[in-house]
């Protein structure tokens, strides 16, 4: 099976998608407020675009914008809205043909991702910008050519120094940011790959090599 090798690169304008989704996000602290310990009290909304190139089966990269509102609980029992945003590049790693080899009628891929950005936190009032790191990992379902749906599981570690004042942090160096997020993938141009050689044009190859191999013998 082509994992590495085998498969032709394609042109610059193939293997491009475009990406849209939203879920929940939740701000994790090392201390809290208000309701300690209660995920839904610190948890908000998340909407997100993205812009994914592939320069072969198993590597790609992208662009994403994550946008949401962190709701959390602090000293007094209020609830505190953090408006935040997030811009970012990350490197693709396709493990399902990494693994198991280029398939375009496969239906489920495991996508793994890495990467840095600048995050925008607290946009209410003064805004904190600084460099955040991201990783996680994409769940694909393909539905036909052209469209995938996406379960897109993530982390950002952004310095705690950016936090909001009101926020009752710790002294950490970092707060995590962990998001989940359905939405859907539109792929366009070419969206296959052609492999460098048929299948029969392999197997003749490797038929003269055994005959000749037994004409040294």
């Amino acid at each position: 099976k082509p994992r590495w090798k085998g498969v032709e690169t394609n042109k610059f304008w193939h293997n491009w998608e475009l990406s849209l989704g939203g879920g929940i996000s939740h701000l994790d602290l090392n201390t809290r407020g208000g309701e300690l310990g209660k995920v839904g009290a610190n948890t908000g909304w998340n909407i997100n675009g993205a812009a994914t190139k592939w320069f072969h089966p198993i590597v790609g990269a992208r662009a994403q914008v994550d946008l949401g509102e962190f709701m959390n609980m602090i000293d007094n029992d209020t609830k505190f809205h953090t408006p935040y945003a997030y811009i970012h590049a990350d490197a693709m790693l396709n493990l399902s043909n990494w693994i198991g080899g280029y398939r375009e009628d496969r239906v489920y891929y495991a996508k793994l991702f890495s990467g840095f950005g600048v995050s925008i936190i607290d946009m209410n009032t003064t805004a904190a910008t600084g460099f955040a790191w991201t990783g996680g990992l994409i769940n694909t379902f393909r539905l036909c050519k052209a469209l995938d749906l996406n379960l897109e599981l993530k982390a950002i570690l952004t310095p705690e120094r950016d936090m909001p004042v009101a926020l009752p942090t710790g002294q950490g160096k970092y707060s995590q940011i962990y998001s989940a997020s359905l939405g859907l993938t539109y792929r366009f141009n070419k969206r296959d790959w052609s492999k460098a050689y048929s299948q029969e044009e392999v197997d003749g190859y490797l038929a003269a090599i055994a005959a000749l191999e037994a004409g040294l013998a």
